[in-house]
């Protein structure tokens, strides 16, 4: 046992003097009798695996580390490595660089770290120490702290700044000119060969000086260098995402990541794939999950070619229609499970016709079907049935999550009819989204019970309108056992037909039909007039009172007859 001079161990946002005495922590003894085999002449991994099972959440346990850490030098290896395992504020790190400088301005907001000197190669042994131990790095900088040492750092210290990092996630909110121009430096200090996945935000926050706005044209230039370090020194890269204002990032470097799995990128702020690009992305064995922009895609640029036989999930944010059929005639996954197109400008009737056929190819695999337009249009502005449209998805057997929204008053109509096709070929369906800006009813009661009925997996259910506005005949909506937990509509009544009093009873019958078919729905994802809410969140308290009985005069029937039970005999006594 030993003990290590409170200085010297650095241990990030823990304190240790209130804490237990030396080798001693809540659920953990430790021995050094001779006769007896104690925690610390266990192996390695054991030691670890008993500290990552402390008791108590993260906050708890980081106190009893850091007290074991500075008590024994045989478990002080395992306790800081949990303890720097997660880094969630890098300027804990930071002050361990040395001749490194903080200077807090007092005339103004910002925190700036820069290095006021040249540093030795034997003056980094100290951070090393710890640096080495950090193995995910998720750090979300401050409007007002400032990275100037990021820069210097590339002269000092020839390798990555935390060699065994495998997860790295940077969040920059940028509203100064100086961070405008520190991302790519810091970005260029972390590409290590164990690292795995790559996260990085970058917002620009506008303002109102003229000046600030002129940086944009001053974009970082390191970040030139970013993908292209980040390919050569972190080639196992699984999971890559890229968000935000980062105008210089070379993103033909992109197919060099071999071990690629997820790719999501987006509002890079015009900063866009070409067809060349994204060719040689499809050529990629691994990628399973990608999230692009393909406005830099021409349409002729995807013909006479397939790729991606791993694909699983594709998100399409800003396509056109027709590119995004095209794309999807690019596929050639067997595993392909998951698309979602969003932010389409306006698109026809026959283009999202011609979208879904290309989708049926994947009718075995396809379960979730997600497309946002701008606006949904025909020639004529006739309307059509909804499964006149999506005919081709109805062959999707395995079907569980259908979106489909349009932001604007369109051509299509969902009716009575529609519900029960789709009941009838998508039985398991757990979420609906039918929006499409159309304020007359077209699904009635009897469309409801029946497609409750035939989909009682169904979760989330969220329609343009339902026609209330008929007497609800009660005796014909069913009890059933749903699972329903969400339900939402635009439009549920039409209040210039129907009087104060009346429509007070139009909307009790109405709570009695959605209680009757979803009588498990939560009302903290309820979306309608409060009249409606309040009275099924009655029915559902007298529902729970009725339960709550019935179990009552089960429990006194049972002691009852368990009473009766023990009685052997009677005996009836007659006076004279």
């Amino acid at each position: 046992m030993y003990s290590t001079p409170r200085h010297q161990l650095h241990c990030p946002r823990y304190t240790t003097s209130r804490l237990p005495v030396v080798g001693f922590c809540p659920q953990i003894m430790i021995s050094v009798a001779p006769s007896r085999l104690s925690l610390a002449a266990l192996p390695y991994e054991i030691r670890l695996e008993v500290f990552r099972n402390l008791p108590g959440d993260i906050y708890q346990q980081r106190p009893i580390l850091a007290n074991i850490a500075s008590t024994c030098r045989a478990l002080s290896d395992p306790a800081l490595d949990l303890l720097w395992h997660t880094m969630i504020d890098i300027e804990h790190l930071l002050i361990l660089i040395p001749r490194v400088q903080i200077d807090r301005r007092s005339y103004g907001p910002y925190t700036t770290y820069h290095i006021n000197g040249p540093i030795q190669p034997s003056a980094w042994r100290r951070f090393d120490s710890y640096a080495k131990r950090i193995r995910v790095l998720e750090y979300a900088r401050p409007s007002y702290v400032l990275f100037i040492l990021f820069a210097d750092l590339g002269q000092y210290r020839p390798g990555p700044l935390l060699p065994n990092l495998r997860q790295l996630s940077w969040d920059d909110v940028t509203q100064s000119r100086h961070q405008i121009t520190e991302l790519g430096h810091i970005l260029l200090s972390f590409p290590t060969h164990s690292l795995r996945e790559v996260t990085v935000a970058a917002t620009y926050v506008e303002q109102d000086d003229t000046a600030h706005r002129g940086l944009l044209k001053m974009a970082d230039l390191a970040q030139r260098d970013f993908l292209p370090r980040l390919a050569s020194n972190a080639p196992m890269v699984r999971c890559l995402t890229l968000s935000g204002y980062m105008p210089n990032l070379l993103l033909e470097t992109l197919p060099e990541f071999s071990s690629l799995t997820d790719l999501t990128m987006s509002d890079l702020d015009g900063v866009l794939i070409d067809g060349k690009t994204f060719r040689a992305l499809s050529c990629l064995a691994a990628l399973s999950t990608l999230s692009v922009d393909l406005r830099g895609v021409a349409a002729e640029a995807l013909l006479g070619w397939t790729g991606f036989p791993s694909l699983q999930s594709f998100t399409l944010d800003g396509t056109s229609v027709d590119i995004a059929a095209a794309v999807i005639s690019t596929i050639s996954s067997t595993l392909f499970n998951n698309v979602c197109i969003k932010g389409s400008p306006r698109a026809t009737v026959e283009e999202s016709r011609h979208l879904f056929t290309r989708l049926r190819n994947f009718k075995h695999t396809l379960a979730t079907v997600s497309l946002t337009f701008d606006e949904l249009t025909s020639p004529s502005n006739r309307r059509y049935p909804l499964t006149d449209i999506i005919e081709s998805l109805l062959d999707l057997h395995r079907m569980l999550h259908l979106q489909i929204i349009s932001h604007q008053p369109n051509a299509v109509l969902v009716t009575d009819d529609c519900m029960d096709k789709m009941a009838v070929a998508w039985p398991g369906i757990k979420t609906l989204d039918l929006l499409f800006g159309y304020s007359q009813p077209g699904i009635t009661v009897r469309g409801l019970t029946a497609f409750a009925q035939k989909c009682p997996s169904l979760c989330d259910l969220c329609l343009d309108a339902i026609d209330f506005l008929h007497r609800v005949d009660l005796g014909t909506v069913p009890l059933s056992k749903s699972c329903l937990r969400s339900i939402s509509f635009r439009r549920w009544l039409d209040e210039a037909h129907i009087d104060e009093n009346e429509n007070v009873l139009e909307s009790f019958k109405i709570a009695q039909a959605i209680d009757r078919l979803y009588p498990d729905l939560s009302m903290s994802y309820f979306s309608g007039p409060a009249m409606i809410e309040n009275f099924i969140r009655g029915l559902q308290a007298a529902r729970c009172d009725e339960r709550r009985r019935l179990r009552a005069d089960t429990v006194e029937s049972d002691e009852m007859a368990e009473v009766a039970a023990r009685v052997t005999s009677i005996r009836v006594v007659f006076g004279d």
